[in-house]
């Protein structure tokens, strides 16, 4: 998903002859299709199994930012390659739902951006300020800890 915002990105800013640019948002468009099939596993296997318990208690307000961040980023890794295949040229004869395409395409990445940004805040202040083992858990990719059980500090 990073190098997939970081292409987008790259593609949106950066001035090129449409005979370079066009290949690359094609390349762009096909990854992010394939893309969509791994996104609705992710979503589906995190639905299924739910999210994984803190570390420790923390306060009410981190539980609920941290809630809405993981909610958010799934969102996107859905709603990120579903809009960019509304811009294909087969949507692009209906102008509402190609303009809600490219919106939802511009406005979902700095959102996405923005929760990624508050994700790795929140697991470095954990690692570095609070001494649990969130980060190792989220590198593990599963859970330090049986459920219910709250993870030692480092």
């Amino acid at each position: 998903m990073l190098g997939m915002l970081g292409f987008g990105l790259f593609l949106e800013n950066i001035e090129l002859a449409k005979e370079t640019r066009g290949p690359l948002i094609g390349l762009h468009k096909a990854i992010g299709a394939v893309f969509l099939f791994v996104a609705v596993w992710r979503v589906g296997y995190r639905v299924v199994r739910g999210f994984p318990n803190p570390a420790r208690t923390m306060p009410v307000w981190q539980q609920n930012l941290a809630h809405a961040v993981h909610w958010v980023l799934l969102a996107g890794v859905v709603i990120m390659p579903v809009s960019g295949l509304i811009t294909i040229p087969a949507f692009e004869r209906n102008e509402v739902l190609a303009g809600i395409g490219y919106f939802a395409h511009a406005v979902g990445a700095k959102l996405l951006l923005a929760a990624i940004a508050v994700h790795v805040v929140g697991a470095l202040k954990h690692h570095f300020i609070d001494k649990e083992r969130t980060l190792g858990r989220m590198i593990a990719g599963g859970q330090a800890q049986a459920e219910g059980q709250h993870a030692e500090t480092i």
